[in-house]
């Protein structure tokens, strides 16, 4: 299609950097608590629950962004696997498991502890794709 890798940086980052906003001034909770109202049973909260939070993180913009980096020095060795493919693997299993455990690691962690790693996520969040921003544009030129 034409489209060069700095391209995928940048909107990755711009996606990334919008997602990190909503995360640090909690536009995702109001969000949440509007759809919350609107919900009618409890399977319909359920799917609620695993959907928003499970497949933006695991195939959202950020893992197709980092899959097309990853392919653009991706050799079929040993090597290659171990720096690029299996770290991937370790975290997606990492993430499939706080995925499952995530009703009882929200009840035993306090509502301002959840914040304030969800605003220090943000913040950490928003300076990577501030530095993939920066990347693709200086790539690109």
């Amino acid at each position: 299609m034409g489209i060069s890798l700095q391209s995928f940086q940048i909107i990755g980052g711009i996606f990334l950097l919008f997602i990190s906003y909503e995360m640090v001034f909690e536009k995702r909770i109001e969000r949440k608590k509007n759809l919350t109202n609107e919900i009618i049973d409890e399977t319909q909260l359920n799917s609620l629950a695993v959907f928003p939070v499970s497949i933006p993180l695991v195939a959202g913009p950020s893992a197709i962004t980092l899959s097309v980096l990853i392919s653009k020095n991706y050799e079929n060795s040993f090597v290659s696997f171990y720096e690029q493919i299996l770290p991937i693997l370790i975290i997606l299993f990492l993430t499939s498991l706080i995925i499952i455990f995530s009703n009882y690691i929200s009840r035993k962690l306090n509502v301002t502890v959840i914040k304030v790693l969800q605003k220090i996520f943000g913040l950490l969040l928003g300076a990577l794709s501030v530095e993939f921003i920066i990347n693709g544009i200086k790539d690109s030129i």
